[in-house]
């Protein structure tokens, strides 16, 4: 076994890499290998999030939740009105 590392069979070999920046030796396709899996990842999940932001009628899901907000704040604004004329009327 190796003395730099406690498992020397998953160590890499820091042969003139003994700073281990890869970066900064010129190991570019080793560092793309190892970070391809994390961006094809970001990569399908912003596909899956553009496809999924829409509904079968092809209205996005904030344009539901807008109505309904609009449709709340006019009730809202009729109860009140109500309510205002419920407290005009004298009492019995």
């Amino acid at each position: 076994m190796d003395e730099r590392h406690p498992d020397a069979r998953w160590a890499a070999p820091l042969s003139d890499k003994e700073d281990g920046n890869l970066y900064m030796n010129g190991d570019w396709l080793s560092a793309l290998l190892s970070w391809w899996p994390f961006v094809v990842l970001i990569g399908a999940w912003i596909v899956v999030s553009r496809f999924t932001n829409r509904t079968k009628s092809g209205v996005s899901v904030i344009q539901p939740c807008e109505q309904q907000l609009t449709e709340t704040q006019r009730i809202d604004a009729n109860l009140e009105r109500i309510v205002a004329a419920l407290d005009k009327r004298p009492q019995c």
